[in-house]
C-alpha cells in the first residue's frame, strides 16, 4: 500500500523562481520589438459635398416629407465656429434657389466636450 512514497517528493530539490521577471521582460521586449502595428489607414470614404450639391439634396429630402409638412421644412446647420464664412454664404445661396428659406443654425461656442457636460 506504500506506492506513494512522501519520501521521494521531499528529496526533490526546489525550482528558482528568481530569473522568472527576467525571462518575462526579456519575451516582452522582443515581441514589443518585432511587432508590427496595424497600418492606420481610413476605410471610409469621407466625401464631403459641395455647395453646389446641397440644392440637389434638400430638394430630394423635402420630397420625401408628408405633403402638408413640406412648407414648413426648416434647414439646420450646424456650423464650427471656425467655419469659413463664404461657404456658409455659398450654401445659403444654394438653399435660396431651392426656395428653402427656413433656416435654422447652430454652433456651440469654446470647446464641444466641455459644452456636452
Amino acid at each position: 500500500m506504500s506506492r506513494f512514497n512522501k519520501r521521494e517528493s521531499e528529496n526533490l530539490p526546489e525550482i528558482s523562481t528568481a530569473s522568472l521577471p527576467d525571462i518575462v521582460f526579456m519575451l516582452l521586449f522582443f515581441f514589443m520589438t518585432v511587432t508590427i502595428m496595424k497600418d492606420d489607414t481610413l476605410k471610409v470614404e469621407n466625401k464631403l459635398p459641395n455647395a453646389s450639391e446641397v440644392g440637389d439634396y434638400i430638394l430630394a429630402e423635402i420630397a420625401k416629407k408628408p405633403e402638408h409638412i413640406r412648407n414648413v421644412v426648416t434647414t439646420a446647420l450646424k456650423i464650427d465656429k471656425n467655419a469659413n464664412m463664404g461657404l456658409i454664404s455659398d450654401i445659403k445661396q444654394e438653399l435660396r434657389k431651392v426656395n428653402a428659406l427656413k433656416i435654422n443654425y447652430t454652433t456651440y461656442e469654446g470647446d464641444a466636450f466641455v459644452n456636452l457636460k
